[in-house]
């Protein structure tokens, strides 16, 4: 979708330039031919696909990635809302010598990206 969101947007600047060069045109008072017409109704269209592309995407949530590298060499994860809060209970019977803190977005879910962190 955000390929999509990209190409449109790209597409109405373009289009949007044409319609500036349009009403230029039009405030020097020079005539229309049907063509420029044609091309003020698809700029409108494109203009349209662009907000119902990007209004119908996902939302994007902020989340926070705790990684714990624990003494032992191995990696505890945890994943959170940014904009929520909550806590991380950690047991102390494996201390952990690093903590990584990351940002990410994404439209998934909590547990859909707690699952993805475990596996890689």
């Amino acid at each position: 979708m955000k390929i999509i969101n990209k190409v449109f947007g790209v597409i109405a600047l373009v289009a949007m330039a044409l319609e500036i060069l349009l009403s230029v045109a039009a405030f020097r008072g020079e005539t229309f031919c049907s063509s420029s017409i044609g091309i003020s109704f698809a700029t409108l269209a494109i203009c349209m696909l662009a907000f119902a592309a990007d209004s119908l995407s996902k939302p994007k949530h902020p989340w926070l990635r705790f990684t714990f590298q624990n003494d032992d060499g191995s990696k505890e994860i945890f994943v959170m809302r940014a904009d929520r809060g909550g806590k991380i209970t950690k047991s102390l019977e494996k201390p952990y010598h690093e903590l990584n803190i990351a940002y990410m977005e994404s439209a998934k879910g909590g547990e859909a990206l707690n699952e993805q962190a475990h596996r890689n």
